[in-house]
């Protein structure tokens, strides 16, 4: 009889737990949920049709952007890896300036080839201009790592320079 009244209450208890967290988790809902009204060559009509229309070929013309600048990444690590380093240069900043997904992961890649290269202050201003004030602390950290490496391989350049000189 224990056994019985045992298992009742955990069973009754598990029934409580599982319809208080059906409950509780509708209620962390907020507003009604996106349903997709239609589609069609007009494009896609998420809720009424005034809500929001997802056109066909800008999410097309999105997808087409995304893929040249990842040809164009991909293409450049191939030249990196022979090391033709001008030529991946070339085709890192093709992949940079398309944008995209592929912006920031082009950008730092350009910023190591033009470190490889001895193109310090090109590599500065890159990094200048792709740092963002919503980067998280560590991507500011990293990005003060590389300044300061950048830095301190463009003042040995030029001690270099001067002392040949």
């Amino acid at each position: 009889m224990k056994k019985k009244s045992i298992i009742f209450i955990s069973l009754t208890s598990c029934l409580i737990l599982l319809t208080a967290a059906l409950y509780f988790s509708n209620l962390n809902t907020v507003g009604p949920k996106p349903i997709v009204k239609s589609i069609d060559n007009k494009g896609i009509f998420i809720g009424e049709q005034k809500d929001l229309v997802i056109k066909p070929s800008q999410y097309s013309r999105e997808i087409q952007a995304d893929d040249e600048a990842h040809e164009h990444l991909r293409a450049g690590n191939l030249l990196f890896q022979q090391n033709k380093l001008n030529e991946a240069v070339e085709e890192y900043r093709k992949s940079y300036l398309i944008g995209g997904m592929s912006k920031i992961v082009s950008g730092f890649t350009l910023i190591e080839t033009y470190e490889k290269l001895d193109r310090y202050d090109e590599a500065l201003s890159l990094l200048d201009e792709i740092e963002k004030p919503s980067w998280s602390e560590y991507g500011h950290q990293k990005a003060a790592i590389i300044r300061t490496r950048l830095l301190a391989a463009k003042e040995q350049v030029e001690i270099t320079k001067n002392a040949q000189s």
